[in-house]
Formats: C-alpha cells, sequence, structure tokens
C-alpha cells in the first residue's frame, strides 16, 4: 500500500489474543513489498527481550526500545512503516505522535490492550482507534470455558496489603499472572480502598 497519504491502524483485543503476531505479520509483509519499516515498544516492557517484538509463541521482530512517544518520533527517519507494540504502556501523547508522522505520509500500525484488568479502558488505545483508520479488534479463547475471551483477567492477588502495584492496570505480568476470560467468565479485580 502507497504511504504517502499516511494511515493509522489499530490492533487491539485482550492479552494472548495474538495482537503482536498480527503486528509482526504486517511489518513483515510491508518489508517484502519493498517498504522501509521500523518497529518501537516501550522500554518498560523487559519481559522477553529488550531488542525485540516477541510473541507468546516465540516469533522475534527486532524492535528499539523507547521512554515515550517523543522518542519514537525523533528516531523513526527512514521508515515508510512503523509499528509499534504494547501501546498501553505509552502515555497520551502517543495520540498526538502518530496523527504527526501519519500527516508525515506514515503507516502507523500500534498493537495494545484497549481494556484494563479491570475492564476500564486502557487508554490510550482506545483514543488511537477512536483516530484510526482502520481498527482490528482480536479476541482469544477463554482460559475457562474456550468460547471467545475479550477480557484479561489478572490473577494475582490484587487486593494484598503489600502490592504497591495494587491499583495498577498496567502491571507488567509474566504467563502466569493474566488469562483471557469471555465476559461470563471475568471477574473484574479492584484494589480494597
Amino acid at each position: 500500500m502507497p504511504t504517502d497519504a499516511g494511515r493509522l491502524e489499530v490492533i487491539c483485543g485482550c492479552m494472548y489474543s495474538g495482537k503482536t503476531t498480527e503486528l509482526i505479520n504486517r511489518l513483515e509483509d510491508a518489508r517484502q513489498n519493498g517498504f522501509a519499516v521500523a518497529a518501537f515498544k516501550h522500554a518498560v516492557d523487559t519481559r522477553d527481550s529488550t531488542e525485540d517484538l516477541v510473541t507468546h509463541t516465540g516469533t522475534r521482530f527486532q524492535a528499539t526500545a523507547v521512554a515515550t512517544p517523543e522518542c519514537l518520533h525523533r528516531m523513526i527517519t527512514e521508515a515508510d512503516v512503523v509499528g509499534v507494540d504494547e501501546a498501553q504502556f505509552f502515555d497520551g501523547t502517543l495520540l498526538a505522535t502518530c496523527a504527526a508522522l501519519t500527516d508525515a505520509g506514515k503507516r502507523i500500525i500500534v498493537a495494545g490492550l484497549d481494556r484494563t484488568c479491570f475492564g476500564d479502558p486502557f487508554e490510550p488505545v482506545p483514543a488511537l482507534a477512536g483516530a484510526a483508520g482502520h481498527v482490528t479488534r482480536l479476541q482469544a479463547r477463554c482460559a475457562r470455558c474456550d468460547q471467545p475471551a475479550e477480557f484479561t483477567q489478572r490473577l494475582i492477588d490484587d487486593k494484598h496489603p503489600d502490592d504497591v502495584h495494587h491499583n495498577d492496570p498496567g502491571l507488567i505480568g509474566a504467563d502466569d499472572q493474566y488469562e483471557p476470560r469471555c465476559r461470563t467468565c471475568f471477574a473484574p479485580v479492584h484494589a480494597a480502598v
């Protein structure tokens, strides 16, 4: 696809729905079609790699870790197509950064969680989806009943008094701390006040 008009695409959904896989597939497709590609992730996400986007199945794609959307904007030079993974870890300025990049003719593909483990909108992903020309909302399979899942269930004890992150919807966790759930099986966790 020509990138001179600029375009914002958002891939969203719950954990384990294949967001990073879809992002990597689109980046690989763009690269194979002759476009210069760059991928980015938030520097706080060091779970599997600091230098790659990594799917739950182990597929990797070279990426640069950045701390802010402004850093991302400064680093993009020759890329026609830009991928941003785990968008929920960025602040609200990601929307303005993506708008500026699309205005400059870039194709921006952003992937991230659109709901917190409390079931609330996980900004800035919903705002990005509202501004996007194309939105793909993926689902996983519910870990309890195998029905389509659209929620992310936090499994760790959310009310433990020693858990300083108990109210943090973006607590970065491992596979044993979250699972996909359907609406029926989802039991949102809320911190004790």
